[in-house]
């Protein structure tokens, strides 16, 4: 389906994690729209720095990484935000990948 898309600047697409392509996440960052998806637990990622968090949310970790992967490095130069968010109620823990850089 993500060879169909045609981004929107400004627009927000929530990508599968079956989807992680580097190449086509990029496509859509270079065409100033935002994207979230979930981590794959293989994911090679290297961070750079972490950014604070409220630590009496759910929020465990906000970090900015880079692909580590060459394949990865060479689809996508940019960076990107990683998010550690763990559902209380659930018990579960999601790791999220986004090229958001807006902060509340």
């Amino acid at each position: 389906m993500l060879d169909h898309l045609i981004p929107e600047p400004g627009a927000i697409y929530i990508v599968d994690r079956a989807y992680l392509d580097f190449q086509r996440l990029y496509q859509i960052h270079q065409y100033l729209a935002v994207f979230m998806t979930r981590s794959k637990t293989n994911t090679g990622l290297c961070r750079l720095y972490s950014q604070k968090v409220d630590k009496t949310t759910e929020v465990r970790y906000d970090q900015i990484v880079l692909p580590m992967g060459f394949y990865a490095k060479k689809d996508y130069s940019a960076k990107l935000r990683r998010i550690k968010y763990f559902d209380a109620e659930q018990e579960r823990t999601f790791i999220f990948l986004t090229n958001s850089r807006f902060r509340r």
